[in-house]
């Protein structure tokens, strides 16, 4: 029975968290700029947990960059080399900390 429990509540993953992400962007990338932000990163770093889901995580950033979606948010920097630890990108983050 607490393999039935579990089914049930599906875990976060990184890509379906792009995924859902970059289809708020719509075909041409038109998006609200109220309805995403810095936390639809951070959701998708705290998801992550194999150097393939923070490649999705950054390329949600890129995803911001690209369409003028502004990230002012104190942490930004302190999360994205925390993920790469946690993704166990070493080398990336050690690159964050020379910057």
């Amino acid at each position: 029975s607490d393999v039935m429990a579990g089914a049930g509540r599906r875990k976060e993953d990184a890509q379906r968290l792009h995924d859902e992400l970059k289809q708020k962007f719509g075909y041409m990338g038109t998006v609200d700029h109220k309805t995403v932000g810095a936390e639809d990163l951070f959701r998708i770093w705290r998801a992550a947990r194999s150097p393939n889901d923070y490649r999705f995580g950054l390329q949600a950033m890129n995803l911001f960059y690209n369409f003028g979606v502004k990230l002012k948010h104190r942490e930004i920097a302190s999360r994205l080399l925390c993920a790469a630890m946690v993704c166990k990108v070493e080398t990336e983050a050690v690159e964050l900390i020379k910057l």
